[in-house]
C-alpha cells in the first residue's frame, strides 16, 4: 500500500514493512498498534510475532490460584440454635500478589477481595462487601443468618469475588475489569432447638 517503499539491504531486494498488532475482535486500522518493522522479500511469509497484550494478562489473572476464604461461625464449635442469629465471618481480607513471566516480561498481578457471597446451606445466600466481625467486636452483627428449622450437617461456605490489577515491570498499575470468583471450602454446622428450663426460684 506504499507508493514509494523502502528497500532493505538484507535480504537483498526485500522491502521494509511495518508490523501491526490487532487485538482479537479488533479492526484495522482503528485498533491497530505498530509493534515493529520487518524486511520482507516478495516470496517471504512474515512470522507471527507474539505480543504481550492486556487479554493475555487477564487470562493469567483468571488462571492463577487465589486464596479460598474459610467461613467461621459464632456460636463456636459448629453448633447454633434455631431462631438465633448466627454470626458469619472470614479472615481473608488482604490483597494477594503473584509475579509471573509472560513473553519474557515480568508481570505483577494483584487480586483483592471485593465482595463475599455467603452460602448458608439451607438454599439461601447473601452478598456483602464486609468480611464479617467476631463477637463482641464492633460491627459483629453486620453478617449473620438465622435458621428457621433444626438440621444436621448443614454445609455452608463463602465465595470470594476478587478484583484485580497488574503492572508490567515497574510500570503503572492497570485495573482488570473481569472479576474472579473463588469458592470457599464447606463448614459443617449443626442447627438445634433449645428447650427452656426453670432454674432456682422460690420452692414454697
Amino acid at each position: 500500500m506504499c507508493a514509494v517503499p523502502l528497500e532493505c539491504i538484507s535480504p537483498p531486494g526485500s522491502l521494509r514493512a511495518v508490523v501491526f498488532a490487532i487485538p482479537r475482535g479488533g479492526r484495522y486500522p482503528e485498533d491497530a498498534t505498530a509493534v515493529g518493522e520487518q524486511c520482507l522479500a516478495d516470496d517471504a511469509v512474515p512470522a507471527a510475532q507474539p505480543v504481550l497484550t492486556r487479554g493475555r494478562i487477564v487470562r493469567e489473572f483468571q488462571r492463577l490460584a487465589w486464596p479460598a476464604s474459610r467461613l467461621l461461625t459464632q456460636p463456636p464449635d459448629g453448633t447454633t440454635l434455631v431462631n438465633l442469629p448466627t454470626i458469619l465471618r472470614t479472615t481473608n481480607t488482604g490483597a494477594s500478589r503473584r509475579v509471573v513471566t509472560l513473553l519474557g516480561q515480568q508481570v505483577t498481578i494483584e487480586a483483592r477481595p471485593d465482595r463475599y457471597v455467603w452460602q448458608h446451606g439451607d438454599g439461601t445466600s447473601q452478598t456483602t462487601t464486609s468480611p464479617g466481625h467476631p463477637y463482641p467486636r464492633a460491627g459483629y452483627r453486620d453478617v449473620t443468618h438465622t435458621y428457621a428449622r433444626a438440621a444436621r450437617g448443614v454445609r455452608l461456605s463463602v465465595d470470594t469475588v476478587y478484583v484485580g490489577r497488574y503492572r508490567v515491570g515497574n510500570g503503572a498499575w492497570v485495573p482488570i475489569d473481569q472479576p474472579r470468583t473463588i469458592a470457599g471450602p464447606p463448614t459443617v454446622l449443626q442447627v438445634r432447638t433449645a428447650t427452656p428450663h426453670l432454674t432456682g426460684g422460690d420452692r414454697r
